[in-house]
């Protein structure tokens, strides 16, 4: 709930707040479509963000490295096959069940209405 953790060029972590990072987006209101946080416990920044962007992809809690990487995948691969958000979203989450990963209630997509 602090905020996420970065790591800045000297290998340093930073939290960055959810305020902060919705001040960021709300620069690129209109112009960004989907923001994807495939970080662990990033649901609340997820929440913040979509006040500014339209799609916002979060995780609920703790996710796996190969659960994020095959969420990632899934993902990626609908939108690249010209699939919607929703879909690509779905798709991801489906990919967690195919390969039998019990994370697949995890990832959190935040729709602005």
């Amino acid at each position: 709930s602090e905020g996420l953790a970065l790591e800045n060029e000297k290998g340093e972590i930073k939290l960055v707040t959810a305020a902060t990072l919705a001040s960021l987006f709300e620069l690129f209101k209109g112009k960004i479509e989907c923001v994807f946080l495939n970080a662990c416990y990033s649901a609340e920044q997820t929440h913040a963000i979509s006040q500014h962007i339209p799609y916002v992809i979060g995780m609920r809690q703790a996710i796996g490295d190969r659960a994020a990487l095959e969420f990632a995948v899934g993902f990626y691969d609908a939108l690249g096959a010209g699939r919607s958000i929703d879909d690509a979203f779905k798709v991801g989450c489906i990919s967690l069940d195919l390969e039998g990963l019990p994370e697949s209630l995890v990832p959190v997509l935040k729709k602005q209405v």
